[in-house]
């Protein structure tokens, strides 16, 4: 049995995901289940040579199949990396727009990835595929819009990147950039997404009717907005009592593992993730990583209090973080 806590309440540079090595050119049933219809789609495969083109302000039209081989890419990434219930979440959005890239978000509104890689007539491969914050993948209503992440990515193709929520009543999603361009986003299931070839932030987030007017505005606080995780270890805190099998709580020291400059990650803590078994507990802890690039200069354990659903029992506490788990009652060789 797998539970959520909101124990914990809660923006790339050191960090990143290294690239996985997935692909497939053709979707499988399941990536065709998988694969949500977006406004842009097109009855015809979109031509290799426009997807791999030049950078274009409004999105390519994809073909069902295409969606689908994504979708199919993604997932086979997200259970390689992640696990069993991010690969068999629904595509949300697909957004290609030139230079062979595609950024994607599968989600149920409730759990969310974000994958991102390459699309050409041989398949999709993924780059890389992270979970997505919970607040960042909570649903908007009506016409309103929301930005989960506004994103510089440095590698071989520079781009900034930008996906969020917009309400079922819109009918398309418009970004102005500082500089005072506007970009067209790719609107699916409840999600947008857009990128550019260039570190130029966004200042506001159009929702469109009908008729391409603005029906609602979101504005962008200046610099990066960050919803994707990172793993954290922990360990149980040895200044605290030892949990008794009748505990609720269990007082634990949590180390963030990405690069943060230093910074505590107490505040970017996203809820625990809690698998029960008759003999051990096992809790993943994520933290939303730091907005921007980030120097790796070791991070400091912070505390924090799980609390559990159910008794503590005589169970294994382990830590989510590895495969296998690691021993939580004890602090890792590196601590």
């Amino acid at each position: 049995m797998a539970v959520a806590t909101a124990a914990a309440m809660a923006v790339v540079g050191c960090g990143s995901t290294p690239p996985v090595p997935v692909s497939t050119s053709g979707g499988s049933p399941g990536a065709q289940s998988r694969a949500a219809p977006a406004t842009n789609a097109n009855d015809s495969p979109a031509a290799p040579a426009v997807i791999a083109g030049p950078w274009l302000a409004s999105p390519i039209a994809l073909a069902d199949s295409q969606v689908a081989v994504v979708s199919d890419a993604c997932a086979a990434a997200a259970r390689q990396k992640l696990g069993e219930v991010e690969a068999d979440l629904p595509t949300a959005v697909v957004d290609a727009r030139g230079g062979g890239l595609f950024t994607a978000v599968l989600s149920d509104g409730g759990v969310g990835i974000d994958c991102a890689g390459k699309l050409a007539e041989a398949g999709a491969t993924v780059d890389a595929v992270d979970r997505l914050a919970v607040d960042a993948v909570e649903p908007a209503d009506g016409s309103s819009t929301a930005v989960s992440e506004l994103t510089f990515v440095e590698d071989a193709s520079p781009r900034t990147v930008a996906f969020g929520r917009v309400g079922p009543d819109a009918k398309g999603v418009r970004l102005t950039r500082t500089d005072g361009e506007p970009v067209t986003a790719t609107v699916g299931i409840g999600w947008w997404a857009a990128w550019w070839p260039a570190k130029t932030m966004a200042v506001s987030v159009d929702a469109l009717d009908g008729s391409g007017a603005v029906a609602g505005t979101t504005k962008i606080p200046p610099g990066e907005v960050e919803s994707r995780l990172a793993t954290a270890t922990w360990w149980l805190d040895p200044s605290k009592p030892r949990p008794t099998a009748d505990a609720l709580t269990i007082d634990v020291l949590v180390r963030e593992n990405a690069c943060a400059s230093g910074k505590s990650g107490a505040d970017r803590l996203d809820p625990p993730a809690m698998d029960f078994s008759d003999t051990a507990i096992t809790i993943r802890m994520d933290v939303r990583r730091a907005a921007g690039a980030q120097d790796c200069q070791g991070n400091q354990p912070f505390p924090f209090t799980v609390e559990l659903p159910e008794q503590l029992g005589n169970r294994a506490l382990l830590d989510g973080s590895t495969t296998p788990p690691r021993d939580a009652t004890k602090p890792p060789p590196d601590a």
